[in-house]
């Protein structure tokens, strides 16, 4: 899942919000009203569909202010996330070097 491959081995709801959380991601003006449907029909309520869509909006956010200045990843929180989260993961600039 973190590299964009299938969903295979999720159960219906976990599926459903990762196929929002990419569309919300790549581009949020995309998103439909059969797209939000799919989310009810998998079990989630309003309040879950709109918790899960603050959380990613949260996320992307909390990722621009960072970026914008020129913050670096904490190099003891990369030196110990798995592998494949840091493989997936794109901080933009090297783990533990200062920008010019």
């Amino acid at each position: 899942m973190l590299h964009g491959q299938p969903l295979d081995g999720l159960g219906k709801c976990e599926a459903a919000l990762a196929d929002w959380v990419r569309k919300v991601v790549a581009d949020a003006n995309t998103t439909t009203r059969e797209d939000v449907d799919g989310l009810r029909r998998a079990g989630f309520s309003e309040r879950e569909i709109f918790e899960s869509t603050a959380l990613v909006g949260f996320r992307i956010a909390f990722s621009t202010v960072n970026h914008a200045p020129g913050a670096q990843p904490d190099a003891p929180l990369a030196v110990a996330a798995p592998p494949p989260v840091c493989q997936s993961l794109n901080f933009g600039r090297p783990v533990g070097r200062r920008s010019p």
